[in-house]
């Protein structure tokens, strides 16, 4: 599979999740990951009564996009999801919700939250999921890794709290009608298919939660050893009708609050956009691991550059491109590595035209596993009608963790960020 293709795949489907199935809802922080609930109806409710549902087709990858180890996010390492005791009764009735955490080659974290049946993390074949077959079709790690995945602390511990998502009853991020935000020629999600719910992983310090809704005030204790929580509540009120369903601008429906050891309490999110009580919580307790970059000496190499006037870069359309070749010097084996090119357009009156017409970002980095001694190609795409001398360095990059959504091999520091090491500087002068 080209690389390409692979990382592709994996944005698209991060960004369709915050376009439609997994609708991001409005939070005073980074808004934590929001998960689904279920509405039972017919032969359906019958069955989640009894307890009892077939297994249908796992979700996988889609056909062609499987994770690669030594590519991107990775793959997920043997074991795969293991699924924590912590659960949420539906609304609605039926199987609970639950989450599970897994680990990828890459050394990356990821997070589940779906339905729990027989101690498995899966989808429900209802509301147009998998035709309404009715069945339990578990949910498969490698269908689960996304950028929203992230690094551990420098104790092991997880801090996953991405965001806050609308998804449909069956926990299926790609159900067959029109989840908010999302647009096309379905009929729309009905507003009793869809909940809203708060999960994630606080660290260890914290200890409960707190919330009220409809008048009524929760306290949970969080799950250890990594804080995690899970909130299930039906979705805002019209969240899928009108401008709000068009958008998916819909406010979160609670404020979440976490208290930690210490005593402090911070938001995880907020229902209003004028909040003025505790501020949002900052991973506390979350313990940066050291950045031990290697010399400068035993990274340093040539950088061979050449203009291409007609080459596809990624998924754009064939145009002007700058082709960037060196050896590297040491291997990269991990997500929190790179080797990345950093590009300065000329500073001319056509370039400052083209850059307010649509700037191409000038930076590009390793997207796999590179050997020692491997010779390493990046191309950038360059701005038309952009001619004269470009100036740019190739750097080795390192970081203890990433900013949510975590995107491994995708954070591109500046030139003056402390994690990174100069390897090669050039020039190139384009027509």
């Amino acid at each position: 599979m080209r690389l390409p293709q692979l990382q592709a795949a994996l944005i698209v489907a991060a960004r369709r999740e915050e376009r439609g199935a997994h609708r991001l809802l409005h939070v005073r922080r980074r808004p934590l990951v929001l998960v689904v609930v279920l509405v039972l109806g017919g032969a359906t409710a019958a069955l989640a009564a009894s307890g009892v549902f077939q297994t249908g087709t796992p979700v996988g990858p889609p056909a062609g996009y499987a994770p690669v180890a030594s590519v991107g996010f990775g793959a997920p390492q043997p074991g795969g999801i293991r699924v924590l005791g912590l659960r949420a009764a539906d609304p609605a009735g039926g199987p609970p919700w639950g989450i599970g955490v897994f680990r990828t080659t890459q050394g990356l974290a990821c997070s589940v939250t779906a339905r729990v049946v027989d101690g498995r993390l899966g989808v429900l074949g209802i509301d147009y999921a998998f035709a309404d077959d009715g069945r339990f079709h578990p949910i498969l790690a490698a269908s689960a890794i996304t950028p929203y995945c992230t690094p551990p602390d420098a104790r092991g511990h997880l801090y996953i709290t991405g965001g806050g998502w609308l998804l449909n009853a069956s926990g299926y991020y790609a159900p067959a009608c029109l989840m908010p935000g999302s647009q096309g020629d379905m009929l729309r999600c009905p507003q009793s298919d869809l909940r809203s719910v708060f999960s994630g992983f606080l660290g260890p310090d914290a200890r409960r939660i707190s919330y009220s809704f409809d008048g009524v005030r929760y306290v949970e204790a969080t799950f250890s050893p990594n804080g995690a929580f899970l909130v299930v509540l039906p979705a805002p009120p019209g969240a899928n009708v009108g401008r709000a369903g068009r958008t998916g601008d819909t406010q979160a429906s609670v404020t979440v609050y976490v208290t930690y050891s210490n005593g402090r309490t911070c938001t995880v999110a907020s229902a209003d956009p004028n909040y003025g009580g505790p501020k949002a919580c900052k991973d506390v307790g979350y313990v940066e691991g050291p950045v031990d970059l290697p010399a400068p000496a035993a990274l340093a190499t040539t950088a061979h550059v050449s203009y291409q006037p007609k080459l596809a870069v990624g998924l754009l359309a064939p145009g002007p491109a700058l082709v960037v070749k060196f050896t590297a010097r040491l291997a990269i084996t991990t997500s929190r590595d790179a080797y990345a090119v950093q590009v300065t357009r000329p500073d001319t009156r056509s370039c400052a035209k083209a850059a307010n017409e649509g700037a191409i970002p000038l930076q590009g980095q390793t997207q796999r596993d590179v050997s020692t001694g491997q010779t390493v190609r990046l191309v950038l795409a360059l701005q038309p009608d952009c001619a004269g001398r470009y100036t740019g360095r190739v750097y080795y990059s390192r970081g203890p963790r990433y900013d949510l959504p975590a995107l491994p091999r995708l954070n591109l520091p500046g030139h003056d960020h402390p994690g990174t090491v100069t390897v090669a500087t050039f020039a190139a002068d384009i027509p």
